[in-house]
């Protein structure tokens, strides 16, 4: 029990930094552990990914409250866009939800996979394709915030993998890209959690039972919130050129671990 606890502590302290630093949920540490947990524990082997998924957002959830408000601190967070990418989330939070419950994400996360590595490579050029003049108009951002929804949910991520590079396409400074991403995060994880919260009869199955496992999203919440803060910190003092690399390494060990 105590070294269950010391591991959980532990994802939570470097999934708090990941969070922080790089305007992510934290999900990319928390998902591999906590499979390797419940391998090593023998907890309900049947549904372990799914539980992993459930729990990951419901600690993602803390990761980006606290990230968040690190960020918007220095006015960091543009909340104009996070209330026009947080309308279309939930719809696509929903499908995630049941697609996690009902089908194997094999194929989905082979096209994410080949999605991530063509956005890495962009982050390591020093001449990302961006388009100013679209921070000018009133763009509508339901149906990306739906695809960031939807794609966020079966990797257990808060959706900063996909929020951050659809940001900097836009124009938007990478600092300021981050902060908002962690806010859009807060709306990704909420949905996902009180959707995976919720019993759901399909046909003849039933959906999200006992999927959030609730002892590992109070120890890894526990250490996260400190650490969280340390990594948006860092997110002010570390250089972009360097800032926008280290996200590109980022994606390609998302990439690695969805392969695995």
């Amino acid at each position: 029990m105590l070294i269950e606890i010391l591991l959980l502590i532990g994802v939570g302290a470097i999934a708090g930094l990941i969070a922080g630093l790089l305007g992510v949920g934290g999900g990319t540490i928390i998902v591999p552990a906590l499979i390797f947990l419940f391998e090593f524990t023998n907890t309900n082997t049947d549904q372990m990914v799914q539980m992993s998924v459930a729990t990951s957002m419901a600690c993602i959830v803390i990761t980006s409250i606290s990230s968040t408000y690190a960020h918007h601190q220095k006015n960091g967070v543009l909340w104009s866009l996070v209330k026009s990418i947080g309308l279309g989330i939930p719809l696509g939070a929903m499908f995630g939800v049941v697609l996690v419950n009902i089908i194997s994400g094999f194929f989905l996360k082979i096209l994410i996979v080949i999605f991530m590595i063509y956005i890495g490579i962009n982050m390591f050029s020093s001449k990302i394709k961006v388009n100013k003049n679209l921070t000018l108009q009133n763009t509508n951002h339901f149906f990306p915030g739906s695809m960031i929804g939807f794609l966020s949910i079966p990797l257990g991520i808060g959706g900063g993998t996909f929020t951050v590079p659809y940001l900097r396409s836009l124009g938007h400074d990478i600092r300021k890209s981050i902060g908002t991403s962690a806010a859009c995060g807060i709306v990704v994880a909420l949905t996902a959690t009180i959707f995976f919260s919720m019993p759901i009869k399909l046909a003849s199955l039933q959906l999200n039972e006992n999927l959030i496992y609730w002892p590992g999203v109070f120890w890894i919440s526990f250490s996260s919130i400190i650490f969280t803060r340390l990594g948006a910190r860092l997110t002010y003092i570390i250089k972009e050129d360097l800032l926008k690399k280290i996200f590109g390494v980022f994606i390609f060990i998302v990439a690695v671990f969805l392969v695995i």
